[in-house]
């Protein structure tokens, strides 16, 4: 069932007493309760028991560049917002007739930083290391790759702040949390 931020929030105060049947909120009301809602699918989005979903996306690499970036400002990937984590990675060999992918190894900064040679340049990566900056997040290949070959990434779909008057949905049970 779709309803809007505002219709959640009302819901909210009922339930704590705030608000009567019949009452709507005031302006404090509502941005008060914005930012709670805010926090709140921060804090969710922070954790992997409150992302709902996943998901799988090919981008296509620019040879020669390290770090790739990924997030919604000027990123080389482009999206609404940048992953909390990446959970795996593939090569999509695109040149080759027969679809095939390479498994890339996710790997940690401790690792990245051990790198003797973080330079290396070759036209298939073998692992990857993500830093989640704000508010775009880098994904570093080793190798870097020299080819403009897929990345397929498998990300978590996190909750987007939202407007006071946004339509929403949510999975089942989201909106009792809530």
């Amino acid at each position: 069932m779709a309803y809007t931020t505002r219709d959640l929030l009302t819901e909210a105060y009922r339930d704590i007493q705030v608000l009567a049947v019949g009452q709507t909120l005031d302006s404090d009301q509502a941005a008060d309760g914005l930012l709670k809602l805010t926090r709140l699918f921060d804090n969710w989005n922070a954790e992997r028991a409150g992302v709902y979903a996943n998901r799988l996306v090919t981008y296509t690499l620019v040879p020669s560049l390290n770090p790739h970036t990924i997030g919604p400002s000027t990123a080389t990937f482009t999206v609404t917002q940048r992953p909390v984590k990446i959970d795996a990675a593939e090569l999509v060999l695109t040149g080759s007739s027969l679809g095939v992918n390479s498994g890339i190894t996710i790997r940690d900064a401790q690792w990245y930083a051990a790198l003797a040679l973080p330079s290396l340049t070759t036209d298939i990566p073998s692992d990857l290391w993500y830093n989640p900056t704000w508010p775009n997040g880098e994904i570093y290949l080793y190798p870097i790759p020299a080819a403009a070959y897929g990345l397929q990434l498998l990300t978590r779909i996190v909750l987007a702040d939202l407007a006071i008057d946004d339509t929403v949905t949510f999975p089942p049970g989201y909106r009792d949390a809530i």
